[in-house]
């Protein structure tokens, strides 16, 4: 049976045990011990800062996937105008005559329009037997337009000039005649009026983030014919329609457009 001998020695810092005979042998290290010690903390503390982290980025995440307001100062609605359909329909009447003076050598005239139409002022020499023509100064004004003429209109011949007005115009005049026998005319004024109306509809969708007025116009070659402004919540497709009444008589290229849109 073998002899066992055991003891210590210390020596720059170092502890140890030794062991001599058929045991095992163990070294322990203070020095390691401590710097184990602080290397286990360190570890714990990154990865407790790193789970915050990954738990902040995890809600950005979630908020961001429902829409929610992290930044509600970048809510803004935004609607447009779709599935426009748009209906244009001009009805002309038969020309009728609205002034008449039947047997004139000098007039001042005015008449007051009230529907749109093309309005003809008429000159018919039909009393005059020749052998010069008769001849007409005129001056007038059509819907703030002014204008100077000289006509001259042989024997039993008629002279009519058209022109496009609005409603609520005014055509005023005057005109002299000369050189005719006798030096009367037929002045008198004709008439072929419309009626113009616009129908339209159209869907208002607001696919932006928050809710909205949305001003709407019909427009109509670069003018204005209708306007409304409407209040569209976020996520809604608004159906909507309308009509108008253009004062002319004259067709053009119509579209419904969202010229403005406020946030609410």
């Amino acid at each position: 049976m073998g002899r066992i001998s055991s003891g210590f020695s210390v020596s720059a810092g170092v502890a140890e045990r030794r062991s001599y005979g058929a045991g095992s042998s163990e070294r322990v290290s203070i020095p390691q011990k401590i710097r184990s010690y602080f290397r286990s903390r360190r570890i714990i503390a990154a990865l407790g800062a790193g789970a915050l982290v990954a738990l902040v980025l995890l809600v950005v995440l979630f908020l961001g996937m429902r829409g929610g307001p992290i930044n509600p100062g970048s809510q803004q609605p935004k609607v447009q105008a779709t599935n426009v359909n748009i209906l244009q329909n001009i009805i002309k009447s038969p020309p009728g005559t609205v002034f008449d003076d039947p047997q004139v050598s000098n007039l001042t005239f005015q008449y007051f329009t009230t529907q749109p139409g093309t309005y003809f002022l008429n000159f018919a020499n039909s009393f005059s037997t020749g052998p010069s023509n008769t001849k007409i100064s005129l001056s007038y004004s059509l819907g703030g337009k002014s204008n100077n003429e000289t006509l001259y209109l042989p024997p039993g011949t008629t002279l009519a000039t058209g022109y496009d007005i609005s409603a609520n115009q005014v055509i005023d005049g005057q005109f002299n005649v000369s050189g005719g026998s006798p030096n009367y005319i037929h002045f008198y004024i004709t008439a072929q009026t419309c009626a113009h109306t616009v129908d339209f509809s159209f869907n208002l969708v607001n696919d932006g983030t928050a809710n909205g007025n949305a001003t709407v116009q019909l427009q109509g070659d670069g003018i204005v014919y209708w306007q409304r402004t409407y209040s569209v919540a976020q996520g809604q497709n608004l159906p909507e329609s309308g009509n108008a009444f253009p004062s002319e008589c004259i067709a053009h290229n119509y579209n419904v457009n969202v010229t403005a849109v406020q946030k609410t």
